[in-house]
């Protein structure tokens, strides 16, 4: 066995996964920091302001899309995955990965 290059990576698709992990991974960051900055501008409003209840509200369907729970809907890009491509698993060292080819939605 010998370490994979980054060809090796780019024909099986590795490097697809590792991109879309790292775009998951800051897409749940970003989530987070518009949720605590959305939290911390309604602590700021007055409660008697007529935005006030329409930006919490609006907040409180957020929050509730994102991260129900209070966990993120997908807690890794291979959850959110699931939800594209054929269904199909191929099974590699006992885990299920879909095929490269419903990865890249063909």
């Amino acid at each position: 066995l010998k370490v994979m290059t980054d060809a090796d990576k780019i024909m099986c698709g590795c490097s697809t996964c590792l991109s879309t992990d790292d775009i998951h991974l800051a897409y749940k960051a970003k989530r987070r920091k518009i949720i605590a900055a959305a939290e911390v501008h309604l602590e700021e409003m007055d409660p008697e302001e007529s935005e006030y209840e329409e930006f919490e509200t609006a907040l409180k369907k957020y929050v509730a899309e994102v991260m129900p729970d209070g966990q993120h809907r997908y807690e890794t890009c291979m959850h959110a995955a699931e939800q594209y491509g054929c269904g199909k698993r191929v099974e590699i060292n006992g885990q299920q990965f879909p095929p490269f080819k419903c990865i890249n939605l063909k």
